[in-house]
């Protein structure tokens, strides 16, 4: 199973978040990852979504990559399509900076990418065995 990848696609919708989750879970367990760590990633791939999905504009879809490296768990998040203003507020922006952080705790490494201050993508992973 080295070097499998599930790739989604999710409308930019917070109501898609589930389908990554429970795909992130099921393909992690199929990995080995036991239940402490599969919960991290479920969170951390909710948090990475709610992070892109919370600013002064955001993608019309996602695109989520899951892969399996070398006994870790890779997931790449990347906004795709137009991206369209929204109303962020100031609850957002603190929410952002408690995502940050909850991601840096969860996964090994937290990549993020940003083009003129938007949040464009996630990158992350874990490995099977690290830290919880």
């Amino acid at each position: 199973m080295n070097n499998d990848i599930i790739t989604l696609i999710v409308p930019a919708k917070p109501e898609y978040v589930m389908i990554a989750r429970l795909t992130s879970a099921a393909f992690a367990s199929r990995l080995g990852f036991d239940v402490d760590q599969i919960e991290d990633i479920k969170m951390s791939v909710a948090e990475a979504i709610i992070l892109i999905l919370n600013q002064a504009v955001k993608p019309r879809e996602l695109l989520i990559k899951f892969k399996h490296l070398n006994q870790d768990i890779h997931i790449d998040i990347t906004g795709q399509g137009d991206w369209i203003e929204t109303n962020i507020s100031s609850q957002d922006i603190d929410h952002a900076q408690l995502s940050r952080y909850i991601l840096g705790s969860m996964m090994d490494e937290v990549e993020f990418k940003t083009d003129n201050g938007i949040m464009r993508a996630i990158c992350m992973h874990k490995g099977c065995g690290g830290s919880s």
